[in-house]
């Protein structure tokens, strides 16, 4: 019996549970209808992962396991969460994000209430000192000194908006990034955010001006948004006891971090979910292994910032790659769009992990290690 369900909210997952019987032992489920973009886990009775399924889009999921042995399946159907939201490095000399979620779009970081003309991205005071400096070009304001002031003319700032694809909602739960603020510059800061107009703190901390470079970090930080909404951030310096001149960048940061998830949900469609058990060997009529011909594996490994696919043959519209931790947890995907794929891993912790390659009716999974 097909059962229909929805995915209302970004913290909802779905559990349903069945017992199969001799001799119909063998498992076949498959979740189809989607609104948006669900996964699909199957897990045995001691909730061991059996298998996934994490096509992109609204494509619909299948896992299958065949087995001769009876026993209590659970399955898990969730929205798609994508675990990392924004990076900033500006190494390639510009505002925009280096890297960020396939279900987010990045803006370009901007100046505001910048105390007369300075020029955003530059090469000056290169980030240094600080674990993952990129030593390269940062941003800067001139900040003006004084308590924190959000009106047009207050407190200097930096702002970025996060924007998710539709059926999606932000989750932001931490911030980081290199600051040096010099003797006219602010020592403290504040993150607001637009879901309520700047009105009040996410996170708060201090600053050093003594033009010294340091890891400014924020964490615990539960902020979400609704499906689709948009969320503007800005980093307020402020209380700065010097003499601040305009047109003169007294602050910057550099390295911005911004944490978090995509969760992917809708709260007026249902999907369908069909668990079907036989006696007969279910067969995957969609995917097949593929030969070493196809894909030369992936590269470094050990890894630290990036992996690359290595010469997929003939890669299809719907290609793509997906990282799973050591529990089997989905942890990223991207399309493949080159025979030189490049996907960045720098969000994530050390540990082993799966790339599970996906080209078109074909798959394979490899293993490699973050550094």
């Amino acid at each position: 019996t097909a059962v229909t369900s929805q995915i209302s909210s970004a913290s909802d997952v779905d559990w349903y549970s069945f017992t199969t019987t001799s001799p119909n032992t063998n498992v076949k489920v498959a979740l189809s209808g989607l609104p948006v973009d669900y996964d699909l886990s199957l897990y045995n009775a001691a909730l061991t992962l059996l298998g996934s399924s994490a096509n992109t889009g609204t494509t619909a999921e299948q896992v299958i396991s065949n087995t001769t042995t009876a026993g209590t399946y659970y399955v898990k159907v969730a929205g798609f969460n994508s675990v990392s939201l924004a990076n900033y490095n500006f190494t390639a000399g510009t505002a925009a994000a280096a890297s960020n979620s396939t279900k987010i779009t990045a803006s370009v970081v901007s100046q505001g209430n910048n105390n007369g003309t300075t020029t955003l991205i530059t090469n000056s005071s290169a980030s240094s000192t600080y674990t993952g400096a990129s030593g390269t070009f940062n941003a800067g304001v001139a900040a003006r000194t004084g308590a924190l002031n959000t009106a047009a003319s207050g407190s200097a700032y930096f702002q970025l908006t996060l924007t998710p694809t539709a059926g999606n909602a932000i989750s932001l739960t931490g911030i980081s990034f290199g600051s040096r603020s010099t003797g006219t510059g602010p020592v403290a800061y504040a993150i607001r955010s637009s879901l309520d107009n700047y009105a009040s703190n996410i996170a708060t901390g201090t600053l050093t001006a003594n033009s010294s470079w340091l890891l400014a970090s924020a964490s615990g930080i539960t902020l979400s948004g609704g499906t689709g909404t948009a969320v503007s951030l800005r980093i307020y310096g402020y209380n700065g006891t010097g003499s601040a001149a305009a047109n003169t960048a007294n602050w910057r940061i550099d390295d911005i971090t911004i944490t978090g998830s995509s969760n992917a949900f809708d709260a007026v469609n249902c999907y369908t979910l069909l668990a079907s058990t036989g006696s007969t060997t279910f067969k995957n009529g969609l995917i097949a292994k593929v030969g070493i011909s196809q894909i030369n594996g992936i590269y470094p490994n050990p890894a630290h910032n990036e992996i690359r696919i290595n010469s997929m043959s003939d890669i299809s519209a719907n290609s793509n790659v997906t990282i799973l931790d050591s529990k089997g947890i989905i942890v990223k995907r991207q399309k493949i769009n080159n025979s030189n794929q490049q996907i960045n891993i720098a969000d994530l912790p050390t540990g082993i992990y799966l790339v599970r390659f996906i080209n078109g009716n074909n798959v394979r999974t490899e293993k490699f290690i973050k550094q």
